[in-house]
């Protein structure tokens, strides 16, 4: 009987039936060299599991603890969105893009959806966690805006750099938003502006969730460095914050409040050039790609 290596492991691991174990068996009691194979791995089972299981493991960084918590807000649920009158097939036909309710640490159930599995795979979580910086002040913040940022952290170029600017699946991405059951987002409207002046190219609005909220996802690819995003959450309160700055999670982030609607801009800039294109963003500075 002609047995490989892999089938003396599979007898040594007591992986065979029954009846394939005894003519292994048979093989290697008349061949010497396979009786020397048997042995050599018999010797390489170390206890392993046991060693892993006896070695005490560091605790969860900071800095990933954040962020999943942040990925466990934005998109935690659905928002409640009239699907008859907008759809789009940006992930896989559909409008919204929800996050399971829990995540294992460090296991693999990082998945947006099939459409950003791939992308994910290609490295979307692959940033230097331990060097991130904390945030600054964000106990003045509404708590979606580090969680907006946080997320916005985890993106890497590859991300982005397939995605192309589809002005048919953009106008729908901003339909599902508008039409989504909350009286701001019914009432307020949402353009795409044009930030390629700053140097950030435009590339696709996807409808993401926080709680019960819709949450519009502006992404832009710089020509170096890492995806930015504008986003926009409807709020209860319609009166007018100003423009604040922050540093979170290694982002810039301008954030401001007008017409119901919550803007937070995450960059990975210099903070002065983030308030800079919060303020012209602000004042309708930048012209518009998609205009609603």
């Amino acid at each position: 009987m002609n047995v490989d290596e892999i089938t003396l492991r599979a007898y040594v691991d007591g992986e065979l039936s029954p009846a394939e174990r005894e003519r292994v068996a048979s093989a290697i009691a008349n061949n010497v060299a396979l009786e020397s194979q048997v042995a050599a791995i018999k010797a390489s089972v170390l206890p392993y599991r046991a060693a892993f299981d006896a070695q005490p493991l560091p605790a969860m960084p900071e800095a990933l603890r954040r962020q999943l918590a942040s990925l466990n807000a934005v998109a935690a649920t659905s928002p409640s969105v009239n699907m008859q009158s907008a759809s789009t097939t940006h992930v896989a036909g559909d409008n919204v893009i929800a996050l399971p309710a829990r995540r294992r640490w460090l296991g693999t159930g990082l998945a947006f959806g099939t459409g950003l599995a791939a992308a994910f795979a290609a490295g979307w979580f692959v940033r230097p966690l331990l060097s991130t910086s904390a945030p600054s002040n964000t106990n003045a913040l509404a708590p979606w805006v580090p969680a907006i940022a946080s997320y916005q952290a985890m993106y890497v170029r590859a991300t982005l750099e397939k995605s192309a600017f589809d002005a048919v699946q953009t106008r729908q991405a901003l339909a599902a938003f508008h039409s989504a059951n909350t009286p701001a987002s019914s009432t307020a409207k949402i353009s795409v502006p044009d930030l390629n002046a700053a140097g950030y190219d435009f590339r696709r609005a996807q409808l993401l969730g926080y709680g019960d909220k819709p949450l519009l996802q502006m992404a832009y690819l710089p020509a170096q460095g890492k995806p930015a995003a504008l986003c926009v959450l409807p709020v209860n309160d319609a009166k007018a914050l100003p423009l604040s700055v922050h540093a979170i999670d290694g982002m810039s982030v301008a954030t401001w409040q007008t017409r119901g609607l919550s803007y937070v801009l995450a960059i990975d800039a210099p903070i002065a050039k983030v308030k800079a294109m919060g303020e012209q963003l602000q004042r309708d500075g930048f012209p518009w790609i998609v205009a609603s």
